[in-house]
């Protein structure tokens, strides 16, 4: 079989555009001879193309590669506000004076609410740039979209991850343009002004919000209300981090996230409502309400990236069934991609976008042939081949990337989908007809009942698969070697496929061999004192063994403990993970320990907790560390101990971390503060 590359023309356009995002991210290389060899470069390209012929097409090829390869590095470097002149913190200082519009509504999160700003000027010079503002719940109704901020509080910069694999939440801001952050009180701002939103995109927020209370003034419990709000509109606030988990480890987190297969379903029904006829003006007709819809959907589901490209590739397949042309898939996907990466080039590096393109491309490259492998007899069992071989190309097409990102693989992946892809049109139509019909009585009865019933199934089948032995597979871990690894396999399979060549399967159990024996290195034995703010965190690693020792509290958060640990853990490789509480007594082949002193290998420490009282010794007892849990007296700590490394633990408050520092430097003690980052001690 030989590739038409003629058919997929767009290809020259979205690689030379890809590897100028990433050489730009990984090297940082700008300068301002660019903007000249862009404008040469284009003009080259004008005349190649004005003169071209067949002997010097390479000449215009190349030509053309090269400038989308500088466009990209020149919209990559302009990405990001602060390499802008008109940045603002290139004209503040510590006096100055900020004006801010919220250009966002406000975001209820765990402890605070969250707004997005643009810093509009700093000392009367317009500016630009984005922050985070922060503020507390009592502000919600003070705060809103549209309002324009007088303040003299200077925006700090986000911290890095205190911990070793921890997720980098201010790399992750920093590539959507943000570095920088408020917290806000009620005395710190003045409203001096408000900016009225979009006419249109205010009236579509009023419709969300209401539809989401429509849904939540109904007899739909905590959970219910959370997945209806999520599926139907794309609102995930609700959702808890046990119903996350739980849909996370049966792999039906796709179904939460409004995406191809919830506006495929929709645009079906649609295509089927105002089908494109023979005559023109109905067709145009038909092409326009579908793209209202469409798009009116997605901005209702707040224009996540996987809705976007979903409405994007669907609105070219309108268009072209309105001119009567035949659309290539690979054209249609290229194209919303490029799209998207010419209004911000740092969406290549968002895990939706990744997740989103790498599984539809999976679906349209390996879909049929999979398919193809098999034709059962019955329809019943044709449907169910179909749906597996839809799971399996979306699955195969995202494992590395799930892995790379998320450390964990739904072992029950195939289960969950054949027994929840045919509730989801259910979910969709029942809740769009209730939203529709919510006033008319006996229907909406009707259709809530429908909602409800198919909300409470699909919940109970998650929970039911993922209580299911071995369904997930968890502490996984790829470095980049590995994930281009896994990529290449999946590139040799789709080639075996298509071109029967059975030397492309010797090449994938070669790759498989090489990752094998890549993950086979051996981990260093280590202690890893976790700087964790409000709670006390060490870990004891040997052999693929965790032991972690923390506070009780921190032990039953799940969600804090994933956040800090979970890279670190899956890492390492961790295959038995063993959690004890700091006062709990241990003994096992490499670590022992009592209620406050502890022996990992040849390194002993004492963990000074809330419990604990100095007691007087005739001789002093040698330590390698000591982790300060509770404000003590060094001073008289040291006449019993002789303390190698003093290790300042972050549960302590910061005042007292201070007051400890200072004891130490007058001691001459080695110390170390948890506060500002976690420390790690290899064997």
């Amino acid at each position: 079989m030989k590739i038409n590359w003629k058919s997929i023309p767009l290809i020259q356009f979205v690689l030379p555009f890809v590897l100028g995002i990433v050489f730009y991210d990984s090297t940082s290389y700008f300068s301002n001879f660019l903007f000249v060899s862009s404008s040469l470069n284009f003009l080259v390209l004008l005349f190649s193309v004005a003169n071209s012929s067949y002997q010097f097409r390479w000449f215009y090829v190349l030509t053309l590669h090269f400038f989308v390869f500088q466009l990209a590095i020149t919209l990559s470097h302009f990405s990001f506000s602060e390499n802008r002149v008109d940045f603002f913190l290139n004209f503040s200082n510590e006096n100055s004076t900020f004006l801010i519009e919220i250009i966002n509504y406000p975001q209820e999160k765990e402890n605070s609410l969250q707004l997005l700003a643009k810093v509009s000027a700093v000392d009367e010079v317009k500016t630009s740039g984005k922050i985070v503002i922060y503020c507390k719940k009592e502000n919600s109704d003070s705060i809103t979209k549209g309002d324009v901020l007088l303040l003299k509080k200077s925006p700090l910069q986000f911290d890095p991850p205190k911990n070793p694999s921890q997720f980098d939440f201010r790399a992750f801001l920093k590539k959507k343009g943000i570095g920088h952050f408020l917290f806000l009180e009620q005395g710190d701002y003045e409203i001096v002004a408000n900016e009225k939103p979009n006419f249109l995109l205010n009236k579509i927020h009023l419709l969300r919000q209401q539809l989401l209370l429509r849904l939540k003034n109904t007899e739909l419990n905590e959970d219910e209300y959370a997945f209806a709000s999520a599926i139907l509109l794309g609102d995930r606030s609700e959702l808890s981090y046990q119903m996350k988990s739980a849909f996370s480890a049966t792999g039906s987190m796709h179904f939460l996230a409004v995406s191809g297969l919830h506006v495929g379903i929709i645009y079906l029904f649609l295509a089927f409502l105002f089908p494109f006829r023979a005559n023109r003006r109905l067709a145009f007709l038909s092409l326009f309400i579908i793209l209202i819809l469409l798009w009116t959907y997605a901005l209702l589901c707040g224009m996540s990236i996987s809705v976007v490209r979903a409405v994007l590739m669907l609105s070219f397949v309108s268009v072209a069934k309105y001119l009567n042309k035949n659309s290539n898939v690979i054209n249609t996907i290229l194209l919303s991609a490029f799209i998207l990466l010419l209004v911000n080039p740092y969406n290549l590096f968002d895990v939706g976008f990744q997740l989103s393109y790498v599984a539809v491309l999976g679906i349209v490259l390996l879909y049929p042939k999979l398919n193809s492998l098999l034709t059962p007899r019955f329809i019943f069992s044709r449907w169910i081949w179909k749906v597996v071989c839809l799971s399996l190309s979306a699955q195969i097409a995202t494992v590395g990337l799930s892995i790379y990102y998320f450390h964990q693989f739904p072992n029950y992946f195939l289960l969950s989908n054949l027994l929840l892809f045919p509730l989801v049109p259910i979910v969709l139509f029942s809740g769009i007809l209730f939203f529709a019909f919510s006033w008319v009585p006996y229907i909406n009865v009707i259709l809530f009942f429908v909602l409800q019933s198919s909300i409470r199934f699909f919940n109970r089948v998650v929970v039911e698969v993922e209580k299911l032995p071995f369904s997930l597979g968890d502490y996984l871990y790829l470095a980049k070697i590995e994930l281009l690894l896994i990529y290449l396999m999946v590139f040799s399979l789709l080639i075996f496929l298509y071109f029967r060549r059975f030397i492309w399967l010797n090449i994938i159990v070669l790759l498989f061999i090489i990752l094998q024996i890549n993950s086979l290195k051996q981990r260093e034995s280590q202690i890893v004192f976790y700087s964790i703010k409000g709670h006390s965190a060490i870990l004891f690693y040997k052999d693929q063994n965790s032991m972690l020792i923390g506070d009780s509290t921190l032990l039953m958060d799940d969600k804090k403990m994933n956040f800090n640990l979970d890279g670190h853990l899956s890492k390492l490789s961790t295959k038995s993970f063993t959690t004890l509480k700091l006062n709990d007594e241990f003994e096992n082949n490499f670590l022992w320990k009592d209620k406050f002193h502890f022996q990992f290998l040849n390194s002993r420490g004492l963990i000074v907790t809330k419990d604990y009282e100095i007691l007087k010794s005739d001789s002093v007892i040698t330590i390698d560390y000591c982790v300060l849990a509770k404000n003590i007296d060094i001073a008289s700590l040291t006449k019993s101990y002789e303390i190698s490394l003093l290790i300042l633990d972050g549960s302590l408050p910061t005042y007292i971390s201070k007051k400890l520092e200072i004891q130490c430097q007058e001691l001459k003690i080695n110390y170390h503060n948890l506060k500002e980052s976690s420390l790690v001690k290899k064997f």
